[in-house]
């Protein structure tokens, strides 16, 4: 038996179980990128891969392949398991780049979900590509919003950072979507030579990289609104009751107040996939 505040302790600690739940995936072989001489067509499609994928996950039943060049980093997912997409249409998907033995998740892509007023988009534009022509961003402005899946650089704590370019030039981040109810394929092209992922030209130790990808979970605004929601429902069955009863175990389990039950749901699954990536080298 517990009192009520010790009731609201352990409900906190039953929300930080159920937002814990996920599952990691880490390869310690080195998997091998491709080198390509033309850069890859983004569009959602297989074409432009070789037919073999490089990593195979059945469980999850997820394939991947990479590719690369001296400049960009391109990477191949294909979902054959809806399920193992979680919920990536609300929490995006992260890549964290290091270097061997690095596994930290310093700076990063954040592929999400985005909508964008149509000044912003211009400012995006002209920052890859130099002012745009005022016939254009009169187009730009007319369809007023963009909304689709945007890459942005991160740091650790998801704040949106600028990272520098080692040629002085920036490339934006590009990730396409394709497939089928059945099957769905991401395509994703991450600009790699940054000052800030400390490696430059890929050549003997230094081709390897630690990548690390994560989909899934609960966002920030998704943990605060599970809690506020949570501890609202706690209080109103609360009111008059003095004693609570729960089981002993680490369960989801709902908790017995009197002769009612408070539903807990776990949150959306998440998943993480650690690679050792040899990246390729024009030979």
């Amino acid at each position: 038996m517990m009192n009520v505040s010790g009731w609201k302790r352990w409900m906190c600690g039953m929300i930080g179980i159920g937002l814990l739940a996920g599952l990691t995936i880490a390869g310690d072989s080195p998997v091998n990128s491709r080198w390509v001489n033309a850069p890859v067509k983004m569009d959602g499609a297989l074409d432009d891969w070789p037919a073999e994928f490089v990593l195979i996950n059945k469980k999850l039943g997820i394939d991947m392949s990479f590719m690369n060049d001296g400049d960009d980093l391109y990477i191949l997912m294909v979902f054959n398991n809806p399920k193992s997409l979680s919920n990536f249409d609300k929490t995006g998907m992260k890549l964290w780049i290091s270097r061997p033995g690095k596994k930290e998740k310093k700076y990063g892509v954040w592929f999400h979900q985005k909508n964008m007023t149509a000044e912003e988009m211009i400012n995006r534009l002209e920052k890859a590509q130099g002012p745009l022509p005022e016939d254009q961003k009169s187009q730009l402005l007319k369809r007023g919003t963009f909304q689709g899946v945007f890459g942005d650089f991160v740091d650790k704590k998801q704040n949106e950072v600028d990272l520098t370019p080692m040629g002085g030039v920036y490339k934006p981040m590009v990730f396409r979507q394709g497939g089928d109810k059945q099957t769905h394929i991401f395509e994703m092209r991450i600009p790699i030579q940054m000052k800030e992922f400390l490696f430059g030209t890929p050549s003997g130790s230094d081709s390897f990289l630690e990548v690390g990808l994560e989909w899934g979970g609960m966002t920030k605004e998704m943990k605060a609104d599970m809690m506020r929601r949570r501890m609202e429902m706690a209080s109103r069955v609360s009111e008059g009751a003095s004693t609570f009863e729960a089981g002993g175990d680490d369960s989801d389990s709902a908790p017995v107040v009197g002769d009612r039950q408070i539903p807990f749901k776990k949150g959306a699954q998440k998943f993480e996939i650690s690679v050792k990536l040899n990246l390729a080298e024009n030979k």
